[in-house]
């Protein structure tokens, strides 16, 4: 899996009156969404279709909080991250949060 390049770092957000976790690489673009079993939404660039993040809705709802690396990669497949990126990404969110 490549590293990540600046442009196109993983940025993570976590609402947590929400509980909703938003993850997303590079910078922000229109997108649409594809729903997944357990409040997983892929997210994909308009009009590219390339992979642009991953939205949890129910984030601790779901226990996605507990499964981090089952979530990790998910992401990772989806993105072509790391999946030690994607845990260090949401870990910093849900610190922020």
């Amino acid at each position: 899996m490549a590293t990540l390049a600046k442009a196109d770092r993983l940025n993570a957000d976590f609402d947590r009156s929400a509980d909703v976790l938003y993850l997303a690489l590079g910078k922000p673009r229109p997108v649409e969404g594809e729903d997944r079993e357990g409040g997983v939404v892929l997210r994909f660039g308009v009009p590219d279709d390339r992979p642009s993040g991953v939205t949890i809705i129910g984030y601790v709802q779901s226990g996605w909080s507990e499964n981090i690396g089952d979530l990790a990669e998910i992401v990772s497949r989806h993105l072509s991250v790391r999946p030690a990126d994607v845990v260090e990404a949401v870990r910093a969110a849900e610190g922020r949060a």
